[in-house]
This record gives C-alpha cells, sequence and structure tokens, in this order.
C-alpha cells in the first residue's frame, strides 16, 4: 500500500475489517477455566492478563475519543476517518470478547 494515498481511499481502507464473530466454543473454554480456576491457574492468570490488556485499551479509546470531540468537534480526522463518528464506532470495540461475553454466564 502506498504511503500517501486520496483521503476517500485511506478512509475506505480502515473499515476493511470486519468484526469478531463471537465464538461459543472458546466462550465455554474460558467459563471452564473461571469456574475453576484452581485447576487451570496458569490460563486463568492469563485471560485476566488479556482482560487488563482490553480494558486499559477500552480506556485509552475512550479518552481519545473525548480528546478529539473537544479538540476537533465533527471534522475529519487526521488519518482520513470520518472523526468522531469512527471514534465512537471503534470505541465499543474489545478485544477478546469471548473473555467478556462468557462473564454472563458465570
Amino acid at each position: 500500500m502506498p504511503r500517501f494515498m486520496p483521503r476517500e481511499t485511506r478512509t475506505d481502507f480502515r473499515r476493511w475489517c470486519p468484526r469478531h464473530p463471537r465464538k461459543f466454543n472458546v466462550e465455554a473454554a474460558w467459563r471452564a477455566v473461571y469456574v475453576e480456576p484452581e485447576r487451570y491457574p496458569d490460563l486463568f492468570q492469563l485471560a485476566e492478563a488479556l482482560t487488563d490488556v482490553s480494558a486499559h485499551y477500552a480506556r485509552w479509546r475512550y479518552t481519545h475519543l473525548v480528546t478529539v470531540q473537544r479538540l476537533l468537534g465533527d471534522k475529519a480526522g487526521t488519518g482520513g476517518t470520518h472523526g468522531v463518528s469512527w471514534l465512537r464506532d471503534i470505541a465499543e470495540h474489545r478485544f477478546f470478547p469471548e473473555l467478556w461475553s462468557m462473564r454472563s454466564g458465570l
């Protein structure tokens, strides 16, 4: 991909990635780890570390969203995005979604 592209092309490029589909088998595996953490201590610690990473990144995204709202308002984003509307959409994204969704079934 060329380094410099027209704004319209860059905007389209950022929207190519679909949302991660929920995988129930992965969710069930993580639920098993959380039901018996003493049986899977390493996996439990890994899951908590991954959830921490996801939570910290979500917090950064929200802070970035509010900062951009304050500085730019509804102007186009500096990276060729639609600005605040794009940031608002992406702020809802969570890494490792099964680690979040399986908590409802505990």
